[in-house]
């Protein structure tokens, strides 16, 4: 395509896609403005004129079709405007809209607002995967003929992208800066490095760590600060490692950005935590302590158990003392498919369990601030990924862009346990954890 201007990342997916006529996955990650969405457009826009009038079938959507129209959508029609390639009469705009490109249709789409998909496509794209869950990937996947493109900036340190989509034999991964990127606008690429806290060049970046003095950053070793960043109020490690720099970096908000992670639980006095989860949430059974400075904490399990009977033989097989006290979810009631209402909690009773429902006497932002006053220790055990997953995920919501003072409902299974059993700790004697000695 030599009279459209591409970068490197389009070279990079033509170069493989021609290589042999097998199905490919293409990876696209790293900061903002690096062009991978832009040469995703240049690769279908090049694929559509080699397949002319082959009646190919290309779907490129997001999470939302919102996010599609005004994001993706927005820039694929921008561009065939902008090299004019742009007709009317091929643009379909009911929605979900479509264009028809050299006798090839594209379709615009948001996973979350279609059904179990039932169409073939020759060619799949998944702007910003993170958003997607995996079981739509698979869905869109197995439908898809030739070629999945997919981009993101990774604003998480922990996905199923990052554990399986990358792992396949026939997925090809490039990491992309925008400082890689010639046609970025100089107004983008100003406001990008004005997030940067650090002086450039006193620094260096190894296999997706930043270090400095030969030991990675951490909030005791920090490079220089970038004076003109710090002054101006620009300044912004978050934005700079993910936007920046194309680092996996944990989220905003995150509400317990600090815990300690230990080999073992210490020889002190503990009690248990559960959290139900049911058919798709796991079912957390948490190990806990506490005193006046430190909260402990073990994850013991983490799947769907959705019986108190398989609950019984699970804590069983795993040495899990359920004559000890246990704190549990008041919200214990589950509906099973040809089982009728469970009530968790008296069938665990029943079995012989130590377990009362946790009193809920005040919000839940109101025990998760009194657990951050408390240093949190975490076993690093056979269910570490998942707790790491939950104490970098776990974060305050966010409306248009702004933090508001509520937890999102996602990640916080093992913080739902633990905070049950911190909630009991602290209510023995009906003082609040703030004053209690």
């Amino acid at each position: 395509m030599s009279d459209i201007e591409t970068t490197h990342i389009f070279d990079f997916i033509i170069n493989n896609y021609l290589k042999n006529n097998k199905k490919k996955i293409f990876a696209l990650e790293g900061s903002s403005g690096a062009g991978k969405t832009y040469d995703i457009i240049h690769f279908i826009m090049n694929y559509c004129r080699i397949m002319s009038f082959e009646n190919k079938r290309i779907v490129i959507g997001r999470e939302t079709y919102k996010d599609c129209k005004e994001t993706i959508m927005y820039d694929f029609i921008k561009r065939l405007k902008e090299i004019e390639w742009y007709n009317q009469d091929h643009h379909v705009r009911s929605d979900e809209q479509k264009y028809f490109l050299f006798g090839n249709e594209i379709s615009f789409t948001g996973w979350s607002n279609n059904g179990q998909p039932s169409k073939r496509q020759d060619v799949l794209v998944c702007n910003e995967i993170l958003e997607n869950k995996e079981e739509i990937f698979k869905q869109y996947n197995q439908r898809t003929n030739e070629v999945v493109l997919c981009d993101w900036n990774p604003k998480v340190t922990q996905h199923w992208v990052y554990d399986n989509l990358l792992h396949r034999p026939n997925c090809y991964y490039l990491h992309c800066l925008m400082l890689d990127n010639p046609y970025l606008p100089e107004g983008q690429r100003e406001e990008i490095l004005a997030y940067e806290p650090w002086l450039p060049g006193s620094y260096k970046i190894i296999d997706q760590t930043i270090y400095y003095k030969d030991e990675p950053v951490s909030t005791i070793n920090q490079p220089q600060p970038h004076p003109e960043n710090i002054e101006n109020g620009t300044a912004d490690e978050f934005m700079w490692r993910v936007y920046g720099l194309g680092l996996r970096s944990a989220s905003q908000g995150i509400i317990f950005q600090n815990v300690t992670w230990i080999d073992e639980f210490p020889d002190i006095h503990y009690d248990y935590g559960m959290d139900f989860g049911f058919t798709s949430d796991p079912t957390v059974i948490t190990k806990n302590a506490e005193d006046k400075n430190n909260i402990w904490i073990e994850y013991l399990s983490y799947e769907p158990i959705e019986t108190p009977e398989e609950i019984h033989e699970y804590a069983k097989a795993k040495g899990i003392e359920y004559k000890k006290p246990f704190t549990a979810d008041s919200s214990d009631k589950y509906t099973g498919e040809n089982k009728g209402t469970i009530e968790m909690v008296k069938g665990l009773q029943k079995l012989g369990w130590n377990i009362t429902k946790v009193k809920k006497t005040q919000s839940v932002m109101y025990w998760l601030l009194s657990m951050k006053r408390k240093k949190i220790h975490i076993v690093k055990n056979e269910f570490y990924r998942q707790a790491k997953t939950e104490q970098e995920n776990y974060k305050m919501r966010e409306i248009n862009g702004m933090l508001i003072n509520q937890p999102i409902d996602k990640f916080n299974h093992g913080w739902d346990s633990a905070r049950y059993r911190h909630m009991a700790f602290n209510n023995y004697s009906g003082i609040p954890p703030i004053i209690r000695k």
